[in-house]
């Protein structure tokens, strides 16, 4: 539960509770913005909004509070071999499949429309020689076994 100002408003964000939000509801020149689920209530109504903060358990804050950095995101990798394909793939479907080269057992999750048949596609294409030598020998051992074969 948390208070954050910004510009000429502070915003008040917390789980739905009814309480909370009658409570809310009694300050002065509040509104709720249901884009983004908090309420706005403006600057100048600040001892109202440092009373509800104190009787209710808010933390004051300011923006930068809001945001949590949990780490970096590491560079995608560089697709490194050539693919045989009747498209030439984006920049972004090329590090995907490189990606999932590196990563044999990636559950690809863009966005609708992105391409996500054309890597996974591309990823199965590549020669066996690029993948990781123990992966490769492990799946086609496993594949044989369950086929009957040796």
């Amino acid at each position: 539960m948390l208070i954050t100002q910004v510009n000429t408003d502070f915003h008040i964000a917390f789980r739905y509770c009814r309480h909370l939000v009658e409570a809310v509801k009694n300050l002065p020149g509040r509104r709720y913005d249901p884009v983004n689920k908090f309420w706005v209530v403006p600057t100048r109504e600040r001892a109202a909004v440092e009373a509800f903060a104190r009787r209710y358990g808010f933390r004051m804050g300011d923006q930068s509070a809001r945001a949590e950095m949990v780490g970096e995101i590491p560079p995608m990798p560089e697709l490194q071999v050539e693919i045989p394909l009747a498209m030439e793939l984006y920049h972004y479907q090329k590090q995907g499949v490189a990606y999932c080269l590196e990563h044999p057992h990636t559950i690809i999750g863009d966005k609708p429309g992105l391409g996500k048949t054309a890597q996974s596609d591309c990823s199965t294409r590549v020669p066996v020689p690029y993948h990781r030598a123990g992966d490769a020998e492990n799946q086609l051992g496993a594949r044989g076994k369950a086929m009957g074969r040796r």
